[in-house]
């Protein structure tokens, strides 16, 4: 006997009252994304439909405020993977697919122009990291995520451009093994904001890890060779960088240098 296909469909929110003139604010053709991969998760979590449809609800209507009208579930035939997804009524949506077998489970949410999911992400991080499949810590989980603007900003004012800065491309906006944001805040003058970022050029997860470990191990012997780069933004632009402070400091001496007609002497404060 050949196995059929499982799909639900369920109406939470069959409210057809709308804000016309929050509609019209987000009727247009941008949004922001996120996307998430998440491995290492428990089994019985990934296969238990209720389970996962009570984390969106948790993810986008507790903690963002984005209340979805429908949900969706669809169990793949001999028990493979599960399909999760809601929509709102102003053209947001958020999906689960998860694979048990594997302990891998992604996540895709799309909102409006004024969404923003940055808030999201340590939450994702601890509802999944914390049903690791080991039973340890949420550290145990690679996760691996991306927010990204999407659609045609032309339509957008230039402070919303603006908004679009070095910090949503780079890093938010690239699938990392490892990212983090170590500080944020407002100052009277400026938004402050610091991220630990793993690049290729700089090593890979596992050495990281290694070089916080107490193995004798290369890495643990020199971990400041395996150090994230650290990054500041002031406003979303790029400020200054673990590994570029090099480049930042020559275009604060260069001009300076160039200007005068005959350098024979130069005072070197605060250089370590």
């Amino acid at each position: 006997e050949a196995d059929e296909d499982e799909d639900e469909m369920d109406v939470v929110d069959d409210d057809e009252d709308e804000d016309d003139e929050d509609e019209e604010e987000e009727d247009r053709p941008v949004g922001n994304h996120l996307l998430v991969d998440i491995h290492g998760v428990d089994r019985g979590l990934l296969e238990s439909e209720e389970k996962l449809k009570d984390i969106i609800l948790q993810l986008v209507e507790e903690k963002h405020d984005f209340h979805l009208k429908y949900v969706y579930s669809h169990r793949a035939p001999r028990g493979g993977n599960v399909l999760i997804g809601g929509v709102s009524k102003r053209k947001h949506h958020v999906w689960l697919h998860s694979w048990p077998d594997e302990g891998v489970v992604t996540l895709d949410m799309f909102g409006a122009r004024s969404s923003n999911f940055f808030t999201i992400v340590p939450e994702v991080e601890r509802v999944f990291g914390a049903t690791a499949q080991n039973k340890t810590e949420a550290s145990d989980t690679t996760i691996r995520w991306a927010h990204k603007p999407r659609g045609f900003h032309d339509s957008l004012s230039e402070a919303e451009k603006n908004e679009l800065a070095d910090l949503h491309w780079f890093p938010a906006g690239v699938m990392l093994d490892y990212k983090k944001e170590v500080a944020s805040t407002q100052s009277p003058f400026q938004q402050i904001s610091i991220w630990d970022v793993m690049t290729p050029d700089r090593g890979t997860l596992g050495s990281y890890q290694r070089s916080l470990s107490n193995d004798d191990s290369y890495e643990s012997l020199h971990p400041e060779l395996f150090e994230p780069d650290r990054i500041v933004f002031l406003d979303g632009l790029l400020q200054s960088r673990r590994v570029g402070d090099a480049a930042y400091h020559e275009a604060l001496v260069h001009p300076t240098l160039f200007a005068h007609p005959n350098p024979r002497r130069a005072a070197i404060i605060g250089g370590g």
